[in-house]
């Protein structure tokens, strides 16, 4: 029924908007006239809840109104939660909601004893968002103290126990992370249990919460799989397997009989310095099947061909460590800068916010050979600037795995792409035989490159600096000529 409300009398925080968008407002109160009445609930003690339109009464009241037709009918509390949830959801509405709204909205419901007894679904379904959405901001309402019942209610009005149900909302996070140990080798395990979930390879241990009403060890990559990025359920079986509920799919994942390995790092604090992460982006184009040297001055990477270091503004560790391929390539594709480390005996353990954690075993350090292949710059180096528009044409043409000569205006292949593919650079000097994805990697940096006849190229950039092998006899089969179509130069 529309009735005349004074705007002071009625509650405007049930509405369904993160925040009041003042613009809105401002356009709102140049058409008021035309605007439908706002929507608000009275209970039974007399409180008026405004559940629609409360960007109507704020225009109305900038106008100077202290007075509003409002559509008034007769509703509860939590009513009016479920009335403020599900408004403006069509796809119409002038002021589209964001993902705040609809966090705002699932909060509205939850913060209610009497929504926290119902099931993501139903939630889910009144905002308009999904189950897991829902999840997440349960998960974060838990942790503030608003504490959900164990058996909920679904739509239909039947009791549901989740304690049999793995519902973490972070559980794809979780296993996202764990995931990188598991991709080092086909001897990985995934075992859940004690609210985390740790995975295990030759390489590397990861470990990450995650919660679970059970414990299992299931089949690491299709549990994985199964759960997907979007969150998932799952449940035990009579039988020991498990099966995982996501998107109206149901998939049944093997158990395995793996021994669970021990779950709790130790060691000695070590410092880890707050640089490590950009170092490790900076090297490991270069970190190849050798991983990265930590020196307190300086970090080294050499993967075969060439020979990086760079210099550090501080000491990274305490001590002088190599951190393995799998390990600097696995912190690179994660991204995170680690909060601490401990080192025990050859196993270095990286934390990360969250209490998630990765362990490693260390190699063996040779900062006395790294420095060697770095510094042998000859004093007679003379600097020439490598033609890369060339050798991304020749690159593009031949593909990968070859080696070029550089030799008196122009770029050659030398092995094993057929002699004949070159690319003319006027006035390039001769200098030498190299792999081609080697000097294409230099593109990355500015850089100066000097070069000892027909030996070693070494380049640098400011506090980057290295070296790349030259390729001494890069053989051609017998039946492809052997001489630089411009020079006529025989290979080496």
């Amino acid at each position: 029924m529309e009735t005349a409300l004074r705007i002071a009398d009625i509650v405007l925080d049930f509405h369904g908007r993160a925040a009041i968008n003042d613009p809105w407002v401002e356009t709102l109160a140049e058409v008021l006239d035309g605007l439908p009445p706002p929507r608000v609930l009275r209970d039974a003690a007399g409180v008026l809840r405004a559940v629609d339109g409360v960007h109507t009464l704020l225009a109305a009241a900038k106008k100077g109104h202290t007075e509003w037709p409002c559509d008034v009918r007769e509703g509860t509390e939590d009513e009016a939660r479920e009335a403020a949830a599900k408004a403006n959801l069509d796809a119409g509405n002038p002021l589209p909601l964001t993902n705040a709204d609809k966090r705002h909205r699932v909060k509205l419901l939850l913060i209610s004893p009497t929504w926290r007894g119902r099931t993501d679904g139903v939630v889910a379904e009144i905002v308009g968002v999904t189950p897991p959405f829902v999840g997440k901001v349960r998960d974060e309402l838990t942790r503030n103290g608003f504490e959900s019942p164990r058996v909920r209610i679904d739509k239909n009005g039947r009791p549901i126990d989740t304690s049999d149900i793995g519902k973490d909302s972070l559980a794809a996070d979780a296993l996202g992370f764990v995931a990188h140990a598991l991709s080092n080798g086909r001897d990985a395990y995934l075992t859940i249990a004690g609210g985390r979930v740790l995975a295990t390879s030759r390489a590397l241990t990861a470990s990450a919460p995650f919660l679970s009403p059970f414990d299992f060890q299931p089949k690491a990559s299709e549990f994985i799989a199964a759960v997907g990025r979007t969150g998932a359920s799952w449940r035990l079986l009579p039988d020991g397997s498990v099966v995982v509920e996501r998107a109206g799919l149901a998939m049944r994942v093997p158990v395995t009989t793996a021994p669970a390995p021990g779950t709790e790092p130790s060691g000695t604090e070590v410092r880890v310095g707050s640089q490590l992460l950009p170092t490790l982006q900076r090297l490991s184009p270069w970190s190849g099947d050798k991983g990265i040297l930590f020196t307190p001055a300086r970090a080294y990477a050499w993967n075969g061909w060439t020979a990086a270091s760079l210099d550090l503004t501080e000491p990274l560790f305490d001590a002088i460590l190599r951190l393995p391929p799998e390990a600097a390539h696995v912190l690179v594709t994660l991204g995170e800068q680690p909060s601490r480390a401990q080192l025990d005996g050859e196993h270095l353990t990286l934390h990360f916010r969250g209490d998630r954690w990765l362990r490693f075993a260390l190699g063996i350090p040779t900062p006395e050979v790294a420095e060697e292949e770095i510094s042998r710059r000859p004093a007679n180096a003379t600097k020439v600037a490598l033609p890369f528009e060339a050798l991304r044409r020749l690159r593009e043409h031949v593909g990968s795995g070859v080696t070029v000569m550089l030799c008196e205006g122009a770029v050659s292949t030398a092995y094993p792409a057929e002699a004949g593919d070159h690319v003319l650079v006027p006035g390039l000097p001769e200098v030498g035989a190299y792999p081609l994805d080697e000097l294409l990697r230099l593109d990355a940096v500015a850089f100066s490159i000097g070069v000892e006849g027909e030996g070693d190229a070494f380049w640098e950039s400011g506090a980057l600096r290295g070296r790349v092998l030259r390729s001494s006899r890069p053989r051609a089969p017998e039946a492809v000529h052997r001489t630089c179509p411009t020079c006529r130069q025989e290979w080496p």
